[in-house]
Parts: structure tokens; C-alpha cells; sequence
């Protein structure tokens, strides 16, 4: 059994009774999300080959296990206590007796490849949520990529418009290497919008994120590289957003080719956005597919009590004529539940109760050659939402219902406004 407390990778290798060849690698911490158009000017992640420790259980090793350093520049030396050692990326022989290692150093194989890590500046890592309600289990997380462990980190908070800032001290998480995290504090119970930054302490000197500035938001001179984050926490049974045009408009959409448009515009207020999709012409069957999109990222409903919520609200209109959609939802595993929606040219809020969300087509994200099919093989199984789940939902996906359209209405350009789908609490 192996229990390490890095990032990176490790393997770990037999060679003989008694003697185990070990490869560390450095840790990663995961700037920004991997899966965007490539480009060699973005920095996705950063390597960090820092020292970690490693606890070993291996009867023929024991708990007093020789370990050297066989690479390069690898000089380290070191005997186990308790079956524990701290060890640096590198090649590592481990024996159960010090002639063993004398034996077999030149046995196994020394060479290492790692690239020169770019940047091993002390870096940290926030996903954000638009917002919470009072009373709902809610945690501060951050992770902390760095050379060496922080001395301290802390979260600082204060509600809008209040001139200080609150320090709370954050904790390891016994689960992850170089995260930290906090419990919302239990005092802070008023409604409003809350402000927050996170204060790393590391060879002495303090670093404020966002924006890594120099010094504490508590310190008199302290200057901001960049605006704090925000939360908002809302009164329990508010409307909880699945799809927001005016804030998700980042989010990946699904599909985006020559037979879909997609342009943002003004919504009924004017105040905000609204999606409008459409197609030339519902006689191609894959422009019946105009929308699927996953949750955005500042918006989990992981650590939301959605105990009650009961219904679906979509703000939408159609944009020229009347038109016939399929509206869904989708699960935890991604599978599409739904249910055929009449949308009128006048902005109104269509609701749809849960339980009247039934499995249907689940639209494929399409591969290249384009050999898949465009919708998952419906499964009758399973067939009502488990409204058990609705923390694990990942998103929503919109079609139109080319079956309802006579071959002459299917002619010509089609479209819908979409402002926003919501959970309610149906009164």
C-alpha cells in the first residue's frame, strides 16, 4: 500500500525481493480549463517539483527502507521512519537493507525525463458561485500550487459596501494535496452580496488573490490588482438558474455549425440578454437540434438544498410564427428528460413540473468523421427524472419538434429568444 501526499504521478516498480524501483513526477495545479482552443501563449496548468511525502506498507521492504537517489543530480539519501520518506520528482531504489542498494544501483534504469518547468511561482486556483442561499451547506475551497507548503491561508470576507475585511483561517484538505478550505461561517447570515479574496502567507510575506498584489486587504496601504470575488446570498426557496443568457453567454454551447445561429440580443426588459437560435429550414432533421449546453461552472447545484423545487421555468418567445419545441433536461449521467413545448411570439415564462419530465432523444456532441449517430438509443428504463438527483443535473438541451410541422411550414427560417431556465418552487 502507497499513501502519498502529492499531485503527480508515481510509479512504482518491483525489482527484486526486498528492492523496488520508484519514479516521482512533479505536481500539477490546473490554471484554467485544458479542453480550450489550443495556443502556446496559454499556460493550462503548472508544474511544481516540490517535496512530498511518501508512506510505503511493503513486507518484503519494511519500515526502515533504504532510499537513493539514482538520476541525475539526484543525491538524495534517506532511511524511512515508519515506512515514510520525503522525496523530490526524480528516480528512487529502495531496499529493505543498504547492501541491497549497492547491489542493484546499477541494475535498473536511471534516466528521467521532465521538462524545465516554465514558472514555479506560488499560484491559486478559485471556481466562484453567482450565488447561494442562507442556510445551505456551502464551503470555500481554493488550490494552492507552490514550492513549498504556505505557512498560512486565509479567507477574508465582507459583505458590499463595508470598508473592512473579516479573516478566517483556512485548513488543508485531508483529501486533496494543496487545497484549503472553509465552512461558510455560521454568524454570517444576512442577505446581500458578499466580497472575498484569499490571503496566502508564504516565506513570510503575504499574497492577495485575485490578482496575486502584494501585502493583506487589512493592511492600511494595501493596493488591489484585481476586483474581489462576489457570492450572492439569496432568501431560501429563490429561483435557481440552470441557464442565464446574460451570464452564461461564455458557457460552451452545443451545436455551433452552417445549419444553427446563434446571436445574443436584448431580452423583454432591455436590461438583459437573450440567446436566439435558429435555423433556415426544419426540413434537414439535424436542425431540429439547436441548443445543449452544460452548467456553468460558477454555477453548481452541488452544494444547493433543492429540496421542494418542483418545477422547470423557461423565459422564452418565439421569434417570427409560433413554434413546437422539445425542452430537457439533463441528468447526472447526461441523459436527456423531457417534454414538447408550444411557444407563443410574446415573452412569457413557460412551467414545466418535474415530474412530467420523461426520458427522450439525448443529442450526441458529434464526433469527426462523422460516424456517430446524432441522439443516444433511448433506453425505456428509467424512464421518470429521479428527482432525487436534481444536485447532479448537468445542464439543458432544446430541439425543435420537426414532427409537429407540415412539410410547407417546415420551409423557411425558424427561430426562438431564450432568456432563462430556472428552478422554481411551484406555489
Amino acid at each position: 500500500m502507497a499513501k502519498y501526499s502529492g499531485s503527480g504521478a508515481y510509479f512504482l516498480d518491483k525489482v527484486s525481493e526486498g528492492v523496488w524501483r520508484l519514479e516521482v513526477y512533479p505536481d500539477l495545479l490546473t490554471l484554467q480549463d485544458p479542453y480550450q482552443n489550443s495556443s502556446l501563449s496559454r499556460e493550462a496548468g503548472r508544474l511544481y517539483p516540490a517535496a512530498q511525502q511518501l508512506k510505503l506498507t511493503l513486507a518484503d521492504l519494511g519500515k526502515s527502507y533504504q532510499l537513493k537517489g539514482l538520476n541525475s543530480g539526484n543525491t538524495a539519501v534517506a532511511t524511512a521512519t515508519d515506512g515514510e520518506v520525503t522525496v523530490r520528482p526524480g528516480v528512487y531504489l529502495l531496499t529493505a537493507k543498504a547492501a541491497l542498494a549497492q547491489q542493484y544501483a546499477n541494475k535498473v534504469e536511471t534516466d528521467f525525463y521532465l521538462p524545465k518547468p516554465q514558472s514555479t511561482e506560488l499560484a491559486l486556483v478559485h471556481q466562484n458561485q453567482r450565488q447561494i442561499q442562507l442556510g445551505d451547506p456551502f464551503s470555500f475551497e481554493v488550490d494552492i500550487g507552490a514550492l513549498n507548503k504556505p505557512e498560512k491561508v486565509q479567507l477574508m470576507l465582507r459583505y458590499l459596501g463595508e470598508s473592512k475585511f473579516t479573516a478566517f483561517e483556512m485548513q488543508p484538505s485531508p483529501q486533496s494535496s494543496g487545497r484549503y478550505q472553509l465552512a461558510m461561517p455560521v454568524d454570517w447570515t444576512q442577505t446581500g452580496l458578499l466580497e472575498y479574496a484569499f490571503v496566502v502567507t508564504a516565506g513570510g510575506k503575504n499574497l492577495t488573490f485575485p490578482g496575486a498584489a502584494t501585502g493583506s486587504p487589512q493592511d492600511w496601504d494595501f493596493v488591489s490588482k484585481a476586483p474581489y470575488w462576489t457570492v450572492a446570498f439569496k432568501p431560501q426557496g429563490q429561483p435557481v438558474a440552470l441557464f442565464d443568457a446574460t451570464l452564461d453567454r461564455q458557457n460552451s454551447l452545443y451545436p455551433k455549425d452552417a445549419t444553427v445561429t446563434q446571436r445574443f440580443v436584448a431580452d423583454s426588459s432591455g436590461a438583459g440578454l437573450a440567446m436566439q437560435l435558429g435555423v433556415d429550414s426544419l426540413e434537414n432533421p439535424k436542425a431540429a437540434a439547436i441548443l445543449k449546453t452544460t452548467l456553468s461552472a460558477d454555477n453548481s447545484l452541488l452544494q444547493r438544498n433543492l429540496k421542494g423545487y418542483d418545477t422547470v421555468a423557461l423565459k422564452i418567445r418565439a421569434v417570427k410564427q409560433p413554434e413546437q419545441l422539445k425542452f430537457a433536461v439533463l441528468d447526472k449521467d447526461g441523459i436527456a428528460y423531457g417534454t414538447e413545448l408550444k411557444v407563443g411570439t410574446d415573452w412569457q415564462y413557460l412551467l414545466v413540473p418535474l415530474n412530467k419530465l420523461k426520458r427522450t432523444d439525448t443529442l450526441i456532441t458529434q464526433a469527426y468523421p462523422m460516424f456517430m449517430p446524432v441522439f443516444a438509443p433511448k433506453v425505456e428504463q428509467g424512464s421518470e427524472l429521479d428527482l432525487n438527483e436534481l444536485q447532479q443535473l448537468q445542464g439543458i438541451q432544446l430541439m425543435f419538434n420537426q414532427s409537429a410541422y407540415s412539410p410547407a411550414a417546415a420551409k423557411g427560417w425558424h427561430g426562438v429568444e431564450l432568456a432563462e431556465v430556472s428552478l422554481i418552487q411551484k406555489p
